[in-house]
């Protein structure tokens, strides 16, 4: 028997209020089985904020806790005859019965579907629900000190809400218009008061009262975490939300006992609790399904009208068919596709279906009619024949094996369930025609709850805190995982018991350092410290933050969606309708869900085709192909040359494909489906490629002999796959085989298998082996064969899936095998956004010899394109793929530049195209990208950015001046019309523009590395020079004389110098099996494929973490050095790359065995130790010092002065001014050496003056001594000296594995 006093919660919002409320569903079914006083005999009401996205969900829960569920809303209302004060209210409603359910799904609807600015509460017209009755299916709660009637109480507007509340009376049933009373806060607070004047309210009205408490949280100590939950949806901080007082700490979840106490001298208000939840019964109905009705149907049933779709279709497949290059009349059995297909619609039709295959048969011809390619299928749904008949699949099931009854089965009733990929820039139009096509109210795309994951709820805990933004970033910065595969908070932060399972309250070693430093640091005076950021953040991990749109999901009702789920519109003019309830929930409702997928592939396949279309060069591509044997196709696979070849790209995926050497359409479909970790791991994948090469070998080989098949009546299920169960589809025959299943009862034990409950499996034993008792088999082979079914059901993949997605393998495959140009441009195309996959694709296409020009004003259009003129192919940059540039801006230039030619210069650029499409941040990146290089080919990409306010002074100028010049021409007529007697006013002459003093750039402007590696990281997002490595060999004599790429295994250590890409640190398995933790540091000096080396710095080296603590603090894109390394060959990289890399001489990529001394910011090689000068410093040529300023222009910036160097921390060198005839630093006067402030600018404004030397005293002496000065590095790069040679002219490439040095980490 309960302690507790027996009380109801009617007002209890969730998260999904989204705004407030830090309470889940679950807690609050929770409280009402431990703190009701009815046990689990209780009920609730789930009444969120203007929106019932938690009904199915609270369904759920009070299901599986015996809880009775009441559902409500609290709507957010207006009414403009009120006073001002009281015009915008709020109103709770509970719902009696199912009209009740569908008057309020309605009214939000229809108040979602209009568009709503950002940041707009969304409210109703109290008109709507006010009128005599119209609530009758609801009961109506006031709203407390919320609703109209009680802010007119709280201006003592007595007469007014008299009225109001006997309006809303009069919408109700008797006695079904509540006045709300609540007492929380302090008894001096509104509640209280409004609670004392609504009481004398219903006294003189006759009106009932209900006891409520607006509960925001579960418990007393969730008063912070809630504040959080609505500092961080304010976007403000828990100070603003504490000093507004909007909640109060008694906000929790009360116990019965404490509302019976708080309200025991009102019983009545108690009371009602139970009276008010015993009149609303409505329940969702969970389990039953309503399917959409197909309409154009000839006149016909939609049961008829699907055989006669499935027959036509099935003559025009079979018609396809018998134009492959290998059908055989002789041997073709076509009556077996007859009987499959009246099998097909028997069970279809049996199973209430025929409007289903109809309707997505219907938007995918749509689609493929319409410039929308469609994917061949996926999921079990390709093993269906009406659907290869319809067009919903384009892979042929029968001879692929595909079984009809994987995916509809008789014997275990489920809902189809077809996912479609579309071509993802297309999609959104084929579900336009199907709303468009099935009706605007019976068609919705599905709502996806956006929840907090890990990191961001670090972040925003930190900064809801007050915190400053650098406490949030170096957490969230520590913190292992990403976002697509996050590490729980817990995981992060805590150390981890013998399990593995987090020990709470125990930082781990990294974080306890971080923390130390944090709260001694930035959070020395603050009340918070790490550890409460741990812990809120650990609380408000996957909080429900916002509603967002599913990917893919889009519902279609019989008739109206929100007969089913009220419908939701997010905020801005381009947010679609979605209906409340999310896929799990709104297919629990009863609709059906059709999965509009978008796959990048497919919008790939569609660009190409469009650019086959466009080139008109001869071709053999189709989009549903009907034979599967191009050799070039088996031999780029075979190769491993597969860099976007759809689900083959990845470097074990090319390993594993130049092992199987795949020869046929079956290979492609298994590789799919054994490459995941549950086949590699248990060897399955091994020991399908080590017997498919024994096959190969001796075709005649007895298989049975050779232990593939433990029994010869298993090698047709088995014969594809040399023995092994890589399908679902094969553990299903082998049970009908041998267990004399019919192929619905195997699927049946197919899916027990799968989910391993120990009474199925006991189940299914024992048919199985009375099954294979009556048809002969010895019981121990029977044995033998349902663990080894057991076994593989394990790992076993849907092959209707593998067969499906293998087709497009084989689509992007031909492509790249045989159009290359096309390949790489529809592939780079849809990466922008992307700027590790453009780099990718950019070194494959090199790697492959496809020319990807540079970026061009003058040929770029937005995408990348393929060009044939005559003998050459290449393509062209696309524009769009660099940073800041939208599609917008680059239309209006190619428009431009269509209508009147090519730009000559930059400044003709300027001239043409308006600042407003033209601003800084798109001229800037268009520079640094080398787009200007051809039209300006004797001006460095620093000098074009330097003159680019003079220029556009001089464009702006030449517009005013054109426009002065038509001012002048009308006034010149005007005065000709007076002179031949026109009596009009004579107008004052226009004035003439006033021309700004033009800008002198002075400079010898020279591209140096660094400013050249900043530049293109801020245009494309990544190093693309091929030359830098040989500038900084030309510049930095201190450090190692190649390129990267041109580097060689060695034992010899050097000084690397380069650019940081990425750091990141966590733990990783050893290769003893054990974690270590390590931190990965990328690095590029740009010098080609090669030029990029990932290195690893592991904890058992670093053990006093001095170098991993120094590249935390290194930016990304910054210059550092990488002190006495190693640079060793990965022999598993060069293993796989394709052959073709090495026949074309090209390197792989490199790793280097770190073992530094220090890694460090390139500027803090030049800061001094221990008192000592240091130990680089800068020679400049004196002609072009002269000619660019010379002295004065030199120390006008700030960071460079003629005095003597002063030993600090500041990073400090001296710059030495010589002549052609200095061959010694003790030669140069002293007014010719000026001391430098060491940094990126400092080096931008030094590369003004030409060319530079850096290099320690000694090497500066000897090369000065030998005659290498800066003039002659200025020369060579900028006045037409022998182009560089190609960094892909490497020795590498001539590298033989076995001297290869074995790379481990």
């Amino acid at each position: 028997m309960s302690s507790q006093q027996p009380f109801i919660h009617l007002r209890c919002p969730t998260e999904f209020s989204l705004t407030h409320s830090s309470l889940s569903v679950k807690d609050a079914v929770r409280g009402i089985r431990s703190l009701s006083g009815f046990g689990n005999k209780g009920a609730l009401a789930i009444t969120d904020d203007h929106a019932m996205f938690g009904l199915v969900r609270m369904a759920e829960e009070c299901k599986n806790s015996g809880v009775k569920p009441i559902y409500g809303v609290n709507l957010r209302l207006f009414d403009e005859t009120l006073p001002e004060y009281a015009r915008e209210f709020e109103i709770l409603f509970l719902i009696k019965n199912k009209d009740g359910f569908l008057r309020l799904s309605e009214l939000l609807s229809h108040n979602y579907a209009e568009p709503c600015e950002k940041n707009t509460l969304r409210r109703i017209d109290a008109r709507l629900l006010t009128s005599p009755m119209s609530n009758k299916d609801l009961i109506v709660l006031s709203g407390a000190e919320k609703g109209d009637v009680g802010k007119l109480l709280a201006h003592n507007e007595w007469s007014m809400a008299a009225k109001r509340a006997q309006l809303w009376a009069s919408s109700c049933e008797t006695g079904e218009y509540v006045l709300e009373l609540q007492r929380y806060g302090n008894p001096r607070s509104l509640s209280y008061n409004i609670t004392n004047k609504s009481l004398k309210l219903a006294y003189d009205c006759n009106l009932p009262v209900v006891a409520t408490h607006p509960i925001e949280f579960y418990a007393p100590e969730d008063y912070t975490l809630n504040n959080l939950v609505s500092a961080i949806s304010k976007k403000t901080n828990i100070m603003a939300v504490e000093s507004d007082g909007d909640y109060s700490p008694d906000q929790y979840f009360r116990s019965g006992n404490e509302m019976t106490a708080l309200f025991a001298d009102i019983p009545s208000a108690l009371t009602n609790t139970r009276l008010i939840a015993a009149k609303c019964n409505y329940t969702i109905e969970t389990g039953k399904n309503y399917l959409p009705r197909f309409q154009e149907t000839e006149g016909l049933s939609e049961t008829d009208f699907l055989r006669v779709a499935a027959e036509r279709g099935l003559q025009k497949r079979l018609a396809q068919i018998k134009t492959s290059r290998h059908y055989n009349p002789a041997t073709f059995n076509e009556k077996q596709y007859w009987d499959r297909l009246d099998m097909e619609i028997g069970v279809i039709q049996e199973m209430g279906f025929p409007g289903y295959f109809l309707i997505v048969s219907d938007f995918i011809r749509w689609a493929k009619a319409n410039r929308c390619p469609v994917g061949p299928g996926r999921g079990s749904g390709a093993g269906s024949l009406v659907a290869y008949a319809l067009e919903i699949t384009s892979i042929d099931p029968i001879p692929n094996g595909l079984l009809f009854e994987r995916f509809l089965n008789p014997e275990r009733v489920s809902m189809p369930d077809f996912d479609v990929d579309f071509c993802r820039d297309n999609r959104d139009r084929v579900i336009d025609y199907v709303r468009d096509t099935y009706g605007h109210e019976a068609v919705s795309q599905i709502a996806t709850f956006l929840t907090l994951k890990s990191k961001s709820a670090v972040k925003d805990v930190a900064r809801a805190l007050g915190m400053p933004f650098e406490v949030g970033d170096l957490l969230t910065k520590n913190m292992p995982g990403t976002d697509a595969k996050p590490i729980s908070v817990a995981e992060a932060f805590f150390e981890a018991d013998q399990d593995g399972k987090p020990v709470f309250g125990k930082l781990n070693g990294k974080m306890a350092e971080i923390a130390k430093h944090l709260d001694r640091g930035p959070l020395k005076s603050s009340p918070y410290k790490v550890m409460d950021i741990v812990k809120y953040a650990s609380r408000m991990e996957k909080q429900v933050k916002a509603v967002g749109m599913h990917a893919g999901g889009v519902v279609i009702a019989p008739n109206r969606i929100s007969d089913f789920s009220p419908l939701y519109r997010g905020d801005g003019e381009d947010a679609r309708m979605v209906s409340m309830f999310d896929k799990n929930d709104i297919e629990k409702a009863g609709l059906v869900k059709f999965d509009f997928l978008g796959l990048k592939n497919m919008t790939v396949l569609q660009f190409a085709e469009d650019e086959l279309k466009r080139t008109g060069i001869p071709t053999g591509y189709v989009h549903e192909p009907v034979d599967f044997d191009d050799p070039e196709v088996y031999r780029l696979l075979s190769d491993g040359n597969t860099t976007g070849v759809f689900q083959v790209e990845s470097p074990k995926m090319k390993q594993w494909l130049r092992e199987l050497q795949p020869r046929e359409f079956e290979s492609i479909t298994a590789m799919l489906a054994l490459y995941r970790p549950g086949p590699i791991n248990s060897g399955m994948l091994a020991d399908y490629v080590e017997r498919k090469k024994a096959c190969d070998e001796n075709p005649n080989l007895d298989r049975v002999k050779a232990g593939y098949y433990l029994h010869e009546d298993l090698a047709p299920a088995l014969e594809s796959t040399y023995g092994i169960m890589v399908y679902q589809e094969q553990v299903m025959a082998a049970g009908r085989i041998m267990g004399g299943y019919t192929l619905g009862g195997a699927d049946i034990l197919r899916r027990a298998m799968g989910k391993k409950k120990a009474d199925e499996m006991q189940k299914q034993y024992t048919i199985f082996m009375e099954g294979a008792a009556k048809k002969g088999y010895p019981a121990e082979l029977a044995d033998q064969v349902f663990k080894l079914m057991e076994k593989f059901a394990d790992y076993g993949f849907n092959k209707s899936h593998s067969a499906a997605y293998a087709v497009i393998t084989y689509q992007t495959a031909f492509l790249k095998a045989h159009h290359p140009e096309i390949f790489y441009a529809a592939s780079l195309s849809q990466e922008y956004g992307d700027t590790d996959h453009i780099q990718i694709f950019l070194e494959d296409a090199q790697m492959n010899g496809v020319d990807i020009r540079e970026p061009d004003i003058n040929t770029g259009e937005y995408c990348f394109r393929a060009c044939f003129e005559g003998d050459k192919k290449y393509v062209t940059f696309g524009l769009g793929a660099l940073k800041g540039i939208n599609r917008e801006t680059v239309d209006e230039i190619c428009a431009e530049r269509q209508a009147n030619g090519p730009f000559s210069s930059l400044e003709d650029f300027l001239r043409r195209i308006p600042k407003k499409t033209a601003n800084k941040r798109v001229l800037e990146s268009l520079i640094k990208a080398g787009a200007f290089d051809n039209v300006e080919t004797r001006q460095p990409r620093s000098e074009m950015i330097t003159r680019l306010p003079s220029l556009r002074t001089r464009a702006e100028f030449g517009e005013k001046y054109a426009a002065y010049l038509e001012k002048i021409a009308k006034y010149e007529d005007t005065l000709r019309r007076i002179a031949a007697g026109e009596r009009i006013r004579k107008p004052a002459p226009p004035r003439p523009p006033k021309e700004k003093a033009e800008i002198q750039d002075s400079g010898v402007f020279f591209d140096d590395p660094v400013t050249l590696a900043e530049y293109e990281f801020a245009s494309f997002g990544y190093l693309k020079s091929k030359h830098i490595g040989k500038l900084l060999a030309d510049c930095f004599l201190s450090f190692q004389g190649a390129p990267i790429a041109d580097m060689v295994p060695s034992d010899i250590p050097c000084n690397l110098i380069g650019f940081k890409t990425d750091y990141f640190e966590g733990s990783f398995i050893g290769q003893d099996g054990k974690p270590v933790e390590r931190g990965r540091l990328s690095i590029t000096d740009g010098s080609g494929m090669a030029g990029h080396l990932a290195s690893s710095i592991r904890a058992d080296y670093d053990t006093d973490e001095t170098i991993r603590k120094g590249l935390r603090l290194i930016k990304d894109r910054t210059p550092i050095v990488v002190l006495n390394t190693k640079v060793m060959a990965d022999k598993y990289g060069l293993e796989n790359l394709p052959s073709i890399a090495l026949t074309n001489g090209k390197p792989p990529k490199l790793k280097t065995m770190v073992r530094p001394k220090k890694v460090q910011s390139l500027y803090e090689m030049f800061k001094p130790e221990n008192g000592r000068l240091p130990n680089l410093h800068f020679v400049i040529d004196k002609g072009l010092f002269m000619k660019a300023g010379g002295k004065t222009r030199l120390l006008s910036h700030p960071a460079f002065s003629d005095g003597n160097m002063t030993v600090g921390k500041v990073a400090k060198a001296y710059v030495f001014v010589s002549d052609a005839n200095t061959c010694s630093l003790d030669s140069i006067p002293e007014n010719d050496i000026f001391v430098m402030d060491v940094s990126s600018d400092s080096l931008a404004h030094l590369s003004s003056f030409g060319a530079w030397l850096c290099g320690s005293s000694e090497d500066l002496e000897y090369h000065l001594a030998r005659g290498r000065t800066p003039l002659y590095v200025y020369q060579e790069n900028t006045v037409g000296k022998p182009d560089i040679p190609s960094p892909h002219q490497t020795k590498i490439a001539q590298l033989q594995f076995d001297d290869l040095t074995e790379f481990n980490f």
